[in-house]
């Protein structure tokens, strides 16, 4: 989630009949813009479309890690919206 406010940014889960609980704190510079959790369900992999970072983020929680960074990923200089990195998928399972 994206939030000015670094109590309320990061990751969040729902649980059915449950209070909202965040995991994982993100930047709250950033925009998370995408989430794919790794096929054994350990690993959430957040998109930050204004960082140009890909997180990974422990679903049980934890401190989120620079996952992968870099000019490829980061929002264009000439581009009409200041995005970068857009969403997050498992292709072809693990060695795909």
């Amino acid at each position: 989630m994206s939030s000015k406010d670094a109590s309320r940014a990061g990751t969040w889960k729902l649980a059915p009949h449950g209070r909202p609980q965040r995991p994982a704190a993100l930047p709250a510079d950033g925009l998370p813009n995408g989430l794919a959790i790794e096929p054994a369900g350990h690993t959430r992999y957040a998109a930050d479309s204004l960082n140009g970072t890909v997180w990974a983020v422990p679903v049980c929680g934890g401190t989120p890690k620079v996952w992968l960074t870099g000019p490829d990923l980061a929002p264009g200089p000439k581009a009409p919206l200041t995005l970068g990195v857009n969403g997050a998928r498992f292709h072809k399972g693990p060695g795909g």
